[in-house]
């Protein structure tokens, strides 16, 4: 091994179970991971990112197996360890950070302990200074009040915060390989750019090598010394990431990098069509308990007074960090939650004050898209009797109605043999149709979008954006689009509203918020951009 190599990885395979569409997660496989250095390793879902990094911390799912191949770490056979051989390992030379913080940290146990466990496991250090210790690791990721937060639970700290808490347990002991797997995904752009600049001035402080997951390129862009692209579990790229960035050599490489949506934004020209809703004051205020068994209440003003208009054929962009209110602005619209003031004026009639008899009427003329499309649709249901079910409740023959779903499934690119298949048997791209086709059943005026496409891989998702903007033109529907990605909402939407702490700071077509905003906060919001510097070699392509 050469002298700044930290862990090298030789013609690594990892097989699959029978019956799969291929026989390998992971297949001949080579790669370094050199000290000080960021690789990050990019692909589309399935492409074998997770199990590679997983193989390298001893972690890989039963069923699965190292077939072929080496991991080295520091001369140190890895695939040959006992599971208390990697034990002794794991945290201590090599830490991960996962994809979803709530999934990894135990929710019964609060933060401190669970960071604890770790310095418990690999040190004998008393408890003062393991307090101590802990106090000082979460005041490096800049966690607020770090006294108060090692005794709170996952559940009660935000999904930025819950990240950087995971950060801060991989880190506490300075370990010399970082694994972090997809740890910006579906997070604002004010939480990426904090947490991006945190793993990169931690690794720069402490010399740490770090493999990093993503399917991101902006991500990439901001962060990478080098890049590895995986495609069905076989290396296709590899070089230094300017060189990628600017000249990749493979076809998917560069099909991965045109499906990155462009910030420069599309002229637009403002919109003298009628007005179609308009959000007149909304307000919207939940109410918090101050403690587990306490019966003192606080409130929490979710949506504040604020307001906007969508008029016909018009696409109005809905941005913000996560908590500023905009899916609740959205659920309040379609009355899946009450309002608390204000009024919400489709077509001259205020919903607000509409029993649930007068709304039936209404509520098939504005449809929504959610953003995790499979916990939304019924399992039990073929996806044919979903897309049919809204036209046979508002009195549509179950004939026409069917007849219909299979014309929507072919129209968002699925096919009329969808309809009897359930969604368990789609891919997340797939099951994200399924629930566009069902949102166009009712023939609605308004589609409201909500994080669409946050969670999905960078081609899946240039591929429903492209869906919809088809169906959008086709159909001539409004849509009220929510994201957190500013490259999204730059190449959809004709306006965009910015929300921040539930108001509207600013609102103005794209092109002009993009290019000349008004206020601190969406200035900021703009400058957080993973990769906002970088010039896609494929811009012009768009």
């Amino acid at each position: 091994m050469s002298k700044n190599s930290l862990l090298e990885i030789q013609n690594l395979s990892i097989s699959l179970p029978e019956g799969g569409d291929r026989s390998h997660a992971v297949e001949n496989i080579h790669l370094k991971i050199i000290e000080n250095e960021i690789l990050c390793v990019v692909g589309e879902s399935g492409s074998g990112k997770s199990m590679m990094a997983r193989s390298i911390m001893g972690l890989l799912p039963r069923r699965l197996k190292i077939t072929e191949g080496e991991i080295r770490f520091e001369d140190r056979l890895l695939n040959n360890l006992t599971p208390k051989q990697f034990q002794e390992i794991r945290g201590l030379s090599i830490a991960m950070i996962f994809q979803e913080p709530m999934s990894a940290l135990n929710p019964l146990h609060c933060i401190g302990k669970q960071i604890e466990e770790v310095l418990l496991l690999h040190t004998s250090i008393n408890k003062t200074e393991r307090r101590q210790r802990i106090l000082e690791m979460l005041s490096a990721v800049h966690l607020p009040d770090p006294q108060q937060l090692i005794r709170a639970y996952p559940h009660e700290i935000s999904g930025g915060q819950r990240q950087r808490a995971m950060v801060a347990m991989a880190l506490i002991l300075e370990p010399k390989i970082l694994i972090a797997d997809e740890p910006t995904t579906a997070l604002d752009v004010t939480t990426q750019a904090q947490i991006l600049k945190l793993i990169r001035d931690l690794q720069r402080e402490r010399q740490t090598g770090v493999i990093f997951i993503t399917h991101d390129f902006g991500v990439v862009a901001e962060i990478a010394d080098r890049i590895a692209v995986m495609k069905d579990g076989q290396l296709v790229e590899e070089n230094e990431a300017r060189v990628i960035l600017n000249s990749p050599q493979h076809i998917f490489t560069q099909q991965l990098i045109r499906s990155v949506p462009d910030l420069r934004t599309p002229k637009s020209v403002e919109s003298s069509k009628p007005v179609l809703l308009k959000v007149d004051h909304l307000e919207k205020t939940y109410q918090r308990r101050r403690g587990f068994l306490s019966s003192s209440k606080s409130e929490i003003i979710a949506v504040d007074k604020i307001q906007f208009t969508i008029r016909e054929g018009e696409t109005i962009g809905l941005v913000g960090e996560s908590g500023s209110g905009k899916s609740t602005v959205a659920r309040c619209i379609v009355k899946l939650i009450s309002t608390d003031g204000g009024a919400i004026l489709y077509q001259q009639k205020d919903l607000t004050k509409m029993d649930r008899k007068s709304m039936m009427s209404y509520r098939k003329e504005i449809q929504m898209v959610f953003q995790d499309p499979y916990g939304s649709l019924n399992p039990r249901l073929t996806v044919g009797q979903m897309v049919a079910q809204g036209p046979i409740i508002h009195g549509e023959k179950q004939i026409k109605a069917f007849q219909k779903a299979i014309e929507l499934l072919e129209l968002v690119g699925l096919g009329p043999q969808a309809a009897n298949r359930y969604p368990h048997e789609f891919s997340g791209g797939q099951r994200q149709r399924i629930g566009i086709a069902r949102a166009l059943a009712l023939d609605p005026k308004i589609l409201i979008a909500d994080e669409p496409v946050s969670a999905l891989d960078v081609t899946i998702q240039a591929q429903v954006l492209k869906l919809l903007g088809q169906i959008k033109q086709k159909l001539n529907f409004s849509m009220l689009f929510i994201t957190h990605d500013l490259r999204v909402a730059a190449q959809v939407c004709d306006k965009i509203a910015v929300m921040y702490q539930g108001r509207i700071v600013e609102i103005g077509s794209t092109v002009n918020v993009f290019e000349d905003p008004q206020h601190e906060y969406t200035k900021s919001l703009l400058d957080s951009i993973p990769g906002r510097n970088w010039i896609n070699p494929y811009a012009k392509d768009f």
